[in-house]
C-alpha cells in the first residue's frame, strides 16, 4: 500500500531511530472508546464554555514587561475603543498546513488566586485546529520559568513550533 504524505513525514522523522511499530486495532482499544463516549468531554459540552471564554478574552489586552530582577510582568488593559482605527496596515497570517506548527498565545492576568497561588492563564492556541492549552501561571514568573513550562507542556506533546504569534499590534 502506498503511504500518504503524513505517513511519509512520520517515516522520515523516525527512520534514524531503532524502533518497532505495532498496529493496535481500534476495537481493542477499550480505554480510548470509554473516554471518547464521556459526555463532559463532548464538543457540544465544551463549545458553550469555549465561546463564553473567547468572548471575554477578546475584550482583554495584556502588556508584557520585565522588572529590575528579571521577573516577568504582565499588565491587563482594556482594548482600544472600537471607533479608533489601527495605526498600521493589518497583514493576514498565512493558513497553516500542519497542526501545532503555528501557534498564537496570550496571557490573562488579575484573576482570582488559586490554592497554588496562580493568578493568570497562559492561553496557547494552534492556528490550524483552534485547539488550545490553558496553562495556569503567576504574574511574577520569570521568562526562564515560562520557557521551561512551554517546553514541558507544549513541546513535549506537539514538538517545536515553526512560528509563535504573541501580539498582532502593528507598532
Amino acid at each position: 500500500k502506498e503511504l500518504n504524505l503524513r505517513q511519509r513525514r512520520w517515516l522520515e522523522l523516525i527512520k534514524d531511530y531503532d524502533c518497532t511499530i505495532v498496529h493496535h486495532p481500534g476495537r481493542a482499544n477499550v480505554v480510548a472508546n470509554a473516554l471518547s463516549r464521556k459526555s463532559s468531554g463532548s464538543v457540544a459540552y465544551l463549545r458553550g464554555r469555549y465561546v463564553l471564554l473567547m468572548v471575554e478574552l477578546r475584550k482583554l489586552k495584556v502588556e508584557l514587561g520585565v522588572d529590575e530582577q528579571g521577573a516577568f510582568l504582565a499588565t491587563l488593559q482594556q482594548v482600544k475603543a472600537e471607533r479608533q482605527k489601527p495605526s498600521g496596515l493589518l497583514q493576514p497570517l498565512p493558513i497553516p498546513e500542519w497542526k501545532w506548527e503555528h501557534l498564537t498565545m496570550d496571557f490573562v492576568f488579575k484573576l482570582h488566586r488559586t490554592r497554588n497561588k496562580h493568578d493568570g492563564v497562559w492561553v496557547i492556541v494552534d492556528r490550524l485546529t483552534k485547539s488550545a492549552h490553558f496553562l495556569p501561571v503567576r504574574a511574577n514568573y520569570t521568562l526562564s520559568k515560562l520557557a521551561q513550562l512551554f517546553i514541558d507542556e507544549i513541546v513535549r506533546l506537539h514538538g517545536v513550533p515553526v512560528s509563535i504569534t504573541s501580539d498582532r499590534d502593528p507598532r
